[in-house]
């Protein structure tokens, strides 16, 4: 039973939403509004397929939900407390509610939000809204002759309701990661993806509403005419959407590319307009970041903008493997953060009353604002010294009682002298931590301004005030959390420093011992940009003035050593939830730091992903790394440094418009963490300090390898810690172990012998990506056995490696499952095709992808998949999410390598068959004779491909769209057996190039080669 307090909650809430909903059905717009704006009128004017009546029509579903966009941040806040409320009375709709709160809250969390990404969620807003309708219905409710309770409806229906929010909040998390410039050239694409999942949101919302129907008429009818309405017109409201609700630079680059010749279409073929866009697209804040801090590695090329625009939307979302457990872990936060802590001197207000002191939570800030008389706001200088001064004063007052009570007391008093003096210490301050007013010094109030007016104002609020005491420690009183901020939370800066500055040291001497193959990653990782700007944080760090003047540091740090500790192992562990990879900035503060300053989180971050990046680069001395381990990392931090950037641009902002000096108050700001953020780094003392490092006498590997935490130079570094997680790619093979290796073929076939009605035989062709973009080679295999059921198995390889096939022949739909012997990236690789055989079973062609069940299984983290693991091929169960076509023919594979274009079979039937003949008896004869130019061209051929193939693959190499149609053009003339080999040597040297800090390493060349142009 629902008690008093929850009910009339619960009343308020439903309330609220019904209010919401009813006034959304009724609003009536205003002159203004009645109008179309310019733009509108223009698009429906332009569009004759559209009649009058569907355009008022579109018009009026698009205001519907142009209203809920402007004002979604408070709606979706209303909505998810009402769906809270009544989840606790229908259970049954909690997953679907917990589900749609994560998705949510991802988007409200994210710096910068999309209009179009927020349209789509306010169509599902709109869906979950019907929920709060269940009000009044009984879980046990059934109508006459009906056997189903709500609860067993809703049942059915939940099920759909969570996999259509699922994918809406997979939709939008993939598009906000598309590049400005390839948002625009797949706006069609992604336009008919958002409608579909519109189209989804529609149903179900109709579908609850019949459910609802069928129990409580309370509600339901107002939500009829918007439902009618939008149901009716959702893909022209999505059409609208894409329309009219581009960002400014979406429409200024959209612009740019309309006005060329060609538009979409000529200025992908176009390099040189594609540069143009590239260029024009680039940020404001990227003109910002110094050279000491440049991000020399996060281009997108003209060749990579055409593989992404190339790219169909199920690729790209297929592609986005890591949203599963960012998902999951904003959902389990969402249910963790279910219990407010409340701290024994927090006052709970409960109504405004005389001033607005009586927000104030703490008891002690309660009483100063009251005294002083202050207002909404008040300097923070003010507030600080007022702060110190109440402390001081509250202590001299006590000890003034104290001594009162003290003179000319006898000894049959002194049991009550002794109860009366501690009652007045008590009410001064904690008497445990009396010691923290020591720090609350006039010369130390900088850091303390800093940490409460967290805007840089110059001003303090009521709420910055109540956020400041209630991000405090449970436990902790206000002198203790005051004395962190005046002289704990500087030494918590260089305890970090001196940690990372060790972990550095201990990944450079890791990198000694590390395999070959890994070179050229780890490399990549230890002279990176983002390493640089982890320096550069560190070297603007004003000297440690706390141990050169010999204070009693380890004594004063203990403490507040365990409150640090503590949210050091919380981000550790929210860390691995994620498996250390922060995609983007609503990951970061949604998931791990919430809407702290980054000035509080960037060093214990920082020295996170350094210590995960020093255990990986530990294994990498024993086993082979996956290229992702240290990418990932490298990633993480580049979403850190873009938080830096934002503040550092705010502060600069603000100290401008206070005209203040800004660069002298960066510096100062923090102790000097910003000073070389955004700044070519200065000549420091950081830079002038010794190597930690002296492998003879002091190896960081003894340092770091105690998990204890002692006093002396290991407590500057603990550790690893004895549960940090293993390679989440788990350990590589070389390819090259495996390239030359004769596979286990199928017998020889004789060709005679094979029944008319069987696939039995030798099988070649290729397989292109979605969208037309290039293909990996040839691909070539034998069918070996052709069962009466219509059973096929057989075995091959192409560019990737021997493979086997199973598969079903069903009429003619043929369908196969193709399993790569050799794990890649550590996992094993299965791909369905599907197709249709045509007449004589001598060619086939149809689509192939990924199977969705093998895609459900790898997103639980498993590797090695099993027979229960794979479908059936042929099933509907089977079918893939596409990736791209294939064509095959029953014909060796030298055929294709010998015969000529189709354009020659066009114009001359007969000349391109003799050219065919002369093409395969020239090849027969090479390959028995070993002869000088056969093996000369063979080899330039080799070196070419490889040159090519490792600029396509290297991060820190760019191919051109001129090298790339070379790569295409030479993958037709090569084996598959020689493309797997030449592929694993383009990976060999690739994983074992020296890279330096902005030097890279010139590719082999003969002696005597002429380097005079390189």
């Amino acid at each position: 039973m629902v008690d008093k307090p929850t009910s009339t909650t619960l009343d308020d809430k439903l309330k609220e939403a019904d209010a919401a909903i009813t006034s959304s059905s009724t609003y009536k717009p205003s002159k203004a509004e009645r109008n179309p704006n310019r733009l509108g009128k223009s698009y429906l004017q332009g569009n004759v397929l559209v009649s009058a009546a569907q355009s008022d029509a579109a018009m009026s579903a698009f205001s519907l939900v142009k209203d809920q966009v402007v004002n979604f941040a408070d709606n979706s806040k209303i909505l998810m407390s009402a769906l809270d409320e009544v989840a606790k009375v229908h259970p049954v709709i909690q997953v679907a509610v917990s589900l749609f709160k994560a998705a949510l809250t991802l988007e409200l969390t994210r710096r910068q939000n999309d209009e179009k990404v927020l349209a789509l969620n306010a169509t599902m807003c709109d869906m979950m809204s019907i929920l709060t309708l269940l009000k009044p219905v009984a879980s046990s409710d059934r109508t006459p002759g009906d056997s189903l309770t709500i609860e067993d409806r809703l049942n059915q229906r939940i099920g759909g309701v969570v996999e259509s929010i699922k994918a809406c909040a997979k939709v939008c998390d993939s598009y906000h990661k598309r590049n400005l410039a390839v948002k625009i050239f797949t706006s069609v694409k992604w336009q008919a993806k958002f409608t579909e999942v519109a189209e989804q949101f529609v149903s179900h919302k109709s579908a609850l509403q019949l459910d609802l129907q069928m129990y409580t008429s309370i509600g339901v009818a107002s939500t009829n005419s918007s439902l009618a309405v939008m149901s009716q017109n959702i893909d022209k409201v999505m059409e609208m959407v894409f329309e009219l609700m581009r960002s400014p630079e979406e429409r200024e680059l959209a612009n740019f590319i309309s006005s060329k010749p060609g538009g979409t279409k000529g200025v992908l073929q176009n390099e040189n307009l594609l540069k143009q866009v590239l260029a024009r697209e680039r940020s404001p804040k990227d003109s910002l970041v110094g050279v000491g801090a440049g991000r020399v590695d996060a281009a997108l090329t003209v060749a990579s903008l055409q593989r992404e625009v190339e790219k169909d939307v199920e690729t790209v979302l297929s592609e986005n493997t890591f949203f599963e457990q960012k998902f999951e872990a904003m959902r389990m936060q969402l249910e963790e953060v279910k219990v407010t802590i409340k701290h024994e001197t927090d006052r709970v207000i409960n109504a405004v009353l005389s001033g607005p002191h009586e927000r104030i939570i703490d008891r002690d800030l309660y009483h100063i604002w009251k005294e002083m008389g202050w207002k909404g706001s008040v300097k923070a200088t003010h507030l600080v010294m007022a702060i110190r001064d109440h402390f001081a004063e509250e202590s001299q007052a006590a000890l003034a009682v104290i001594r009162d009570l003290t003179e000319g007391s006898d000894p049959q008093s002194a049991a009550v002298t002794v109860s009366e003096i501690g009652e007045v210490a008590r009410r001064a301050t904690y008497s445990e931590d009396a010691w923290a007013l020591q720090y609350i010094t006039v010369s130390r109030v900088q850091p303390l301004i800093e940490a409460i007016d967290s805007d840089v104002s110059s001003f303090v609020t009521v709420s910055e005030v109540n956020a400041f005491t209630s991000a405090r420690p449970a436990g902790w009183s206000l002198p203790r959390w005051i004395a962190y901020w005046m002289y704990g939370y500087e030494m918590t800066l260089r305890w970090y420093s001196r940690r990372i500055r060790d972990t550095f040291a201990a990944i450079h001497f890791a990198s000694r011992n590390i395999l070959p193959a890994n070179f050229t990653y780890v490399g990549t990782f230890i002279s990176s940009a983002q390493i640089c700007f982890a320096e550069s944080l560190l070297s603007g760090l004003h000297p440690d003035d706390a141990r050169s003047a010999g204070d009693d540091w380890e004594t004063t740090f203990a403490k507040f050593k365990d409150y640090v500790v503590g949210r050091e192992k919380r981000l550790a562990e929210k860390l691995r939830r994620i498996k250390y990879y922060i995609d983007e900035s609503n990951t970061l503060t949604g998931l791990i730091v919430g809407r702290e300053r980054p000035e509080t989180y960037a060093l214990p971050l920082v020295y996170l992903l350094l210590r995960r990046s020093l255990s990986i680069i530990r294994q990498g001395a024993s086993v082979v790394l996956h290229q992702y381990e240290l990418a990932t990392i490298r990633a993480s931090l580049d979403v850190l440094w873009d938080a830096i950037d934002d503040r550092v641009i705010t502060l600069r902002a603000m100290f401008k418009f206070q005209h203040l000096a800004t660069s002298e108050q960066i510096s100062n700001f923090c102790f000097g963490l910003y000073a070389h953020a955004l700044e070519e780094d200065a000549t420091t003392p950081y830079w002038k300090q010794e190597p930690v490092l002296n492998p003879e006498e002091d190896s960081p590997t003894e340092t770091l390898s105690a998990s204890d935490n002692t006093q002396g130079s290991s407590e500057v570094m603990t550790g690893l810690e004895s549960d940090e997680p293993p390679l989440f790619f788990g350990p590589q093979v070389e390819e090259l172990e495996t390239a030359f290796t004769d596979r286990a073929n199928s017998q020889d076939l004789d060709e005679s012998e094979r029944a008319e009605s069987s696939l039995v035989g030798h099988w070649s062709g290729h397989y292109s990506y979605e969208g037309g973009s290039g293909d990996d080679g040839l691909v070539n295999f034998i069918i070996s056995k052709h069962t009466a059921d219509g059973n096929v198995e057989g075995d091959g390889k192409d560019a990737w490696g021997p493979f086997t096939i199973r598969g079903n022949l069903s009429n003619t739909r043929f369908a196969f499952l193709k399993t790569y012997a050799m794990l890649q990236g550590g996992a094993q690789v299965v791909w369905y095709y599907e197709g249709t055989v045509q007449d004589g079973l001598d060619a086939m062609e149809g689509c192939w992808g990924l199977p969705e069940s093998v895609l459900q299984v790898q997103r639980l983290g498993k590797r090695i998949l099993e027979e229960d693991d794979l479908p059936l091929p042929g099933s509907e169960a089977g079918r893939p999410i596409r990736f791209g076509t294939f064509t095959l023919q029953r014909r060796p594979v030298e055929y294709y390598l010998v015969c000529p274009p189709p354009e020659e079979f066009e114009r001359n039937r007969n000349r391109a068959l003799w050219t065919l003949a002369i093409n395969f008896a020239m090849h027969t004869v090479r390959s028995r004779q070993l002869r000088w130019d056969t093996l000369s061209a063979r080899r330039k051929l080799r070196e070419r491909y490889i040159e090519l193939q490792t600029k396509q693959r290297a991060v820190y190499l760019e191919i051109t769209p001129q090298e790339e149609r070379e790569r295409d053009a030479l993958l037709k003339d090569i084996h598959p057996d020689d493309l797997h080999g030449w592929n694993a040597v383009s990976m060999f040297r690739m994983r074992r190039e020296i890279v330096h800090r902005y030097v890279i390493t010139l590719p082999r060349r003969p002696i005597g080669t002429d380097v005079q142009n390189m």
